[in-house]
């Protein structure tokens, strides 16, 4: 079960990696004569402001490639919070529930894993509200990828608690390609945002 929660913490830790490419890329275009608590202002300025259709595009976008942006990150603000009222809601059956039935033989992690997956997919959209920069659609793309990813690794650990045999070889499966897709996923981004 140890490799579910490992594979959470591998999302975790390529997401973060988003972060710090957006921020070092925010460092290298500021002049580096600066004095650092300068330098620290002018970043944090910068993280507050520059957008992400800004971002893909090289150079300020017109209105309309900016209002689809926001468009999407408005949709996946209320798909992510969705997603994680319904994780939640299986979170608690499945908690009430594990003293007796098939749902004792769900182990912890699993639950765990499942109870992380609503948190961040429910606390993230909270955390980062200002629509329009790119600060905040890393944070919502952390909200959706991280939370809907350790969700779908809870199910994986959960047919591994179920089932032994080919079933459950196929939730290790199922929980690398979460993983790996993830990375390629942030890869890109990374790779459509590297001008600032």
């Amino acid at each position: 079960m140890t490799f579910f929660v490992a594979a959470a913490g591998a999302l975790v830790l390529i997401q973060a990696g988003w972060m710090v490419s957006f921020v070092a890329s925010l460092v290298r275009s500021e002049p580096m004569t600066l004095p650092v608590w300068k330098l620290i202002s002018c970043v944090i300025r910068r993280m507050r402001s520059v957008t992400t259709a800004e971002l893909e595009t090289g150079h300020s976008p017109s209105s309309e490639v900016h209002e689809a942006i926001l468009k999407i990150s408005d949709r996946q603000l209320d798909v992510t919070m969705v997603g994680g009222s319904v994780a939640l809601a299986a979170w608690s059956q499945l908690f009430v529930s594990s003293a007796s039935g098939p749902a004792s033989k769900i182990s912890g992690e699993t639950l765990g894993l499942l109870f992380f997956g609503s948190l961040v997919s429910i606390t993230a959209p909270i955390l980062f509200r200002v629509s329009g920069i790119h600060l905040t659609y890393i944070g919502r793309e952390f909200a959706s990828s991280v939370g809907f990813g350790s969700i779908a690794l809870a199910l994986a650990s959960a047919i591994s608690d179920l089932v032994t045999g080919w079933p459950a070889l196929s939730a290790y499966l199922i929980a690398a390609a979460v993983v790996v897709r993830h990375a390629f996923d942030v890869w890109r981004q990374i790779q459509a945002t590297t001008t600032v």
